[in-house]
């Protein structure tokens, strides 16, 4: 447009703009308020207000990828390090309740929109600016056997699901937490792989291996980890192990808890 700049300050080109500083104006703008659609599968719109209503933890996001393919998914935080929990709605497609959230959020939106006379529509709202409107308005969402309560300023409201028929779909995990995302990462496919083998969704380590092409050797390192003592795998999902843990250190884990906590748990003094 005809200008250059030098850290934050413009000057004057010696040459022709050639693009007329209004539509490069306009066009910056566009890209600004871009709702990006990978914003949407990278960021976790619910973390912070979604729970399992059974045991009221905290429900951590997971993606997975099958034949190129990416799902994604929460999955609640007492079923992930192995404590108590009786909903058999422990891991849903994030989408599916993400999708209903939104709907709330935009007639929320729409009726506060008119106490406070805004002018913007939710449908011109970038995706970030919705997310900041989900965050302002919606309270909490409790994930329950057959659906979900979402929790606003005023009233809490049941949505009827069906969250059970895409539950297993999912094959490799890997975590969106901003955490030690190897160690995340580690654990949570640990607990998804031995749960497929227990359930014959593959007869042995070796088709499972083939299936998500990772060598046998590497996928029984990580079912290791499910000997990781509850306190241990409770504080890696959040974020609360030593600062200096990681993944190759638990190569080789005591079968003792207690032994567990002392060699993994000195290493942060």
């Amino acid at each position: 447009m005809g200008k250059t700049r030098h850290y934050e300050k413009q000057y004057e080109g010696k040459h022709e703009a050639i693009i007329e500083e209004e539509k490069w104006k306009k066009a910056q703008e566009l890209i600004k308020n871009q709702p990006y659609r990978r914003a949407k599968y990278e960021e976790a719109l619910l973390k912070g207000i979604i729970k399992c209503k059974s045991c009221n933890a905290n429900m951590t996001l997971t993606y997975a990828k099958k034949e190129n393919k990416r799902y994604r998914y929460y999955v609640c935080n007492n079923h992930l390090v192995g404590k108590s929990c009786e909903s058999k709605s422990r891991n849903i497609v994030a989408g599916e309740v993400e999708k209903e959230v939104m709907k709330k959020a935009k007639q929320l939106y729409e009726n506060w929109e008119e106490k406070e006379a805004k002018k913007e529509k939710w449908e011109n709202l970038s995706f970030g600016k919705q997310k900041e409107v989900v965050k302002k308005l919606i309270k909490g969402v409790m994930v329950k056997e057959d659906g979900i309560e979402v929790s606003s300023e005023d009233k809490v409201e049941f949505i009827l699901m069906n969250l059970k028929k895409k539950g297993n779909k999912c094959t490799v995990v890997e975590p969106e937490g901003k955490t030690n995302n190897a160690l995340l990462k580690a654990v949570v496919r640990a607990y998804l792989w031995k749960r497929q083998l227990e359930e014959g969704k593959y007869e042995s380590v070796k088709e499972l291996s083939v299936k998500i092409s990772i060598g046998t050797r590497r996928i029984q390192q990580i079912l290791r980890l499910n000997y990781l003592a509850p306190k241990i795998k409770e504080d890696i999902v959040n974020g609360r192990q030593p600062s200096n843990l990681r993944l190759v250190d638990l190569r080789e884990i005591p079968m003792l808890w207690s032994e567990q906590m002392e060699k993994f748990y000195k290493l942060a003094s």
